[in-house]
């Protein structure tokens, strides 16, 4: 693998360990923190136009937390808006750093609270975002749909429920699936812009791509490379987690 790497040099290993770990582990269910646990759950705040911005909690172990992001919104400041975020929670303090899909980067700090976060980006100063827990879409069965997936060095055949697990009132969808074992999230706009969200493996990366005129109505047909593509390595006992650019794409 070699992504175009905009920060530090080291990144480049660092990178290459957290796509060498790719599947070793999965992601759990349930949600919040347990001595150090995170568990996958959704989560729900207000940005300050009113948009309702999405949590995607990963499964994690050892203080990481991370996941990725989407603001239920097709007009505004922060329309379309998607992203991976990593770094790490400790007690009930929260430190991480994000990415959007235009590559914006933002620190996320703040604390747990009973049934969700209190968050800040520091793209957004001076504002608490009191994110609470989100119910998904319950389990039955479900017709799913398949595609090859390449993110970097990482290559699978990701597996996408045909049933959106959380669909928003604007009429954006979010459909879950596996890459290799762990999580992967397909979010798509009401205008088609769509975006793959994935956990490359417990304690390891996410990732954010983002297609354009791609939906889950095409995943089985369609060949489509992301532009552009992100990876963020998470962890709580650094300053700031690695974020670089990688190639991502698409294929029946």
């Amino acid at each position: 693998m070699t992504p175009q790497m905009r920060k530090y040099p080291f990144n480049y290993l660092c990178l290459g360990i957290a796509f060498g770990l790719l599947g070793c582990g999965g992601s759990g269910d349930s949600h919040g923190t347990n001595g150090g646990d995170t568990q996958a759950a959704l989560y729900q705040a207000a940005l300050p136009d009113g948009s309702p911005m999405i949590l995607e909690l990963s499964a994690g172990s050892g203080g990481v937390w991370s996941g990725g992001f989407e603001v239920d919104a097709t007009t505004g400041t922060y329309a379309d808006q998607t992203g991976a975020f990593g770094g790490g929670i400790s007690g009930a303090t929260i430190r991480a750093q994000g990415i959007t899909n235009k590559g914006q980067e933002f620190d996320l700090t703040g604390t747990a609270t009973t049934n969700g976060f209190q968050l800040t980006r520091s793209d957004i100063p001076g504002v608490v975002l009191n994110f609470s827990r989100i119910a998904s879409a319950a389990s039955e069965t479900r017709s799913t749909v398949s595609c090859h997936v390449t993110m970097g060095g990482t290559t699978g055949l990701a597996t996408f429920s045909t049933t959106p697990e959380f669909t928003s009132s604007s009429g954006m969808k979010s459909y879950a699936g596996s890459l290799n074992g762990v999580r992967i999230f397909m979010v798509v706009y009401p205008n088609h812009t769509t975006s793959l969200e994935c956990n490359l493996g417990v304690n390891t990366a996410n990732t954010i791509s983002t297609f354009n005129n791609y939906t889950i109505d095409d995943v089985a047909t369609k060949t489509i490379t992301a532009s552009p593509s992100y990876v963020v390595v998470s962890s709580y006992t650094i300053s700031k987690v690695f974020i670089g650019e990688m190639a991502a794409r698409c294929s029946p």
